[in-house]
């Protein structure tokens, strides 16, 4: 496997982004990798398996991020993580922070 698909960029697509949640369903995932699983956001380099560095990258909705493994043996996990990350964490449905309205 090349290099290229040991990574790939996503866009977070959910309203309020990546919080506690969502982070902690990264962490569950990325702990599962035999090898080090990373999220990168501008250039910061964070270990997925951890809640508070997942956290402190501060990914708000439509921040670009990449997920990468360090060995092909984990393409499971990182096809796991891009369906989470495109699926907007089952979170599409939830209002966005300036959205007022009330059902």
């Amino acid at each position: 496997m090349s290099l290229k698909k040991l990574s790939k960029k996503l866009t977070i697509k959910n309203p309020l982004g990546i919080h506690l949640v969502p982070a902690t369903k990264i962490a569950t995932i990325a702990k599962n990798a035999e090898n080090k699983v990373w999220l990168i956001k501008n250039n910061v380099q964070v270990d997925a398996s951890k809640v508070l560095d997942i956290l402190a990258l501060i990914c708000e909705q439509h921040t670009e991020i990449s997920i990468k493994i360090e060995h092909y043996s984990d393409s499971k996990i990182l096809y796991k993580l891009i369906e989470l990350i495109e699926n907007g964490f089952g979170e599409l449905d939830v209002p966005s922070k300036g959205d007022t309205k009330r059902n």
